[in-house]
């Protein structure tokens, strides 16, 4: 008797863990790893080219919580969007700014179409997607905000983490300027972490739901990180590590994780 009690006990732990894991992988935002692979493309000269103004905007799903780019094809700066691409890759390569800035670019009419800019690589673009009436309206981004002074806010599951980067914020971290641009869908939007410079995707990230005063479009922000860290792209190679992200407007800094970086001295 005692056995079978003990056996139905060691079952109704089991069967807890496995549906645990189960709701922890449901319930939590998150972002899947982008496809990243190579797409062969054929750049051939003949092919016939035209001058395009390239915006790269950010999608996700409710269903399947990815954050992906597309690519808004206008003929002139400012101009209405005559049409919208995925990029083939899955991906925002380093060829393409990611933070909404429009730029100069070609497309070359091919199988599948390439977007060329400037001498670079061409991407390659796939599956044009319906056109809503838009034009290539260039955000404005502010300067940056100053350093925060609230405390940091995280994700339910991410609060073991929050002591660690509220010491880091009590110190002297380094704050470096980014740009934050959204991916709507549904009640929780998730962010792309963009540096200034040249465009890159340095980190996305969901925000938790008791930050206030987010505004609803692209806006500057600081990420802030322990001194002597050069911090990546997302993709490169480097050490992980915690930081806090904070923006313009925003109530509180929160947990960032996962960023990449370099250790410089």
């Amino acid at each position: 008797m005692t056995w079978f009690f003990s056996g139905n006990l060691w079952l109704t732990g089991l069967a807890a863990a496995v549906f645990g894991v189960l709701f922890w992988q449901i319930a939590r935002p998150r972002f899947e790893e982008p496809p990243g692979r190579h797409v062969v493309v054929d750049d051939n000269p003949s092919a016939p080219v035209e001058p395009v103004w390239a915006q790269v905007r950010w999608v996700s799903s409710s269903r399947v919580p990815r954050v992906v780019p597309v690519v808004a094809l206008a003929d002139a700066r400012g101009g209405e969007v005559r049409q919208v691409f995925r990029v083939a890759c899955g991906d925002a390569p380093d060829q393409l700014r990611a933070d909404g800035i429009p730029f100069a670019a070609e497309l070359v009419v091919a199988h599948p179409p390439l977007l060329r800019v400037g001498g670079e690589e061409p991407v390659a673009l796939r599956q044009a997607q319906a056109v809503s009436s838009s034009t290539l309206v260039e955000p404005e981004f502010a300067e940056p905000p100053l350093p925060p002074t609230s405390p940091v806010l995280s994700q339910w599951w991410q609060r073991v983490f929050v002591r660690k980067v509220s010491l880091l914020l009590g110190g002297d971290p380094q704050w470096i300027p980014v740009r934050l641009v959204p991916a709507p869908v549904g009640l929780t939007m998730p962010w792309v972490v963009v540096r200034p410079s040249d465009g890159h995707v340095l980190a996305r990230q969901y925000l938790p739901r008791a930050l206030a005063g987010v505004p609803a479009g692209p806006h500057s922000g600081l990420m802030g990180v322990a001194r002597g860290s050069a911090v990546l792209d997302e993709n490169e190679a480097g050490d992980s590590v915690d930081g806090v992200l904070y923006g313009q407007g925003w109530s509180n800094p929160v947990l960032l994780r996962g960023i990449r970086i370099r250790h410089v001295g």
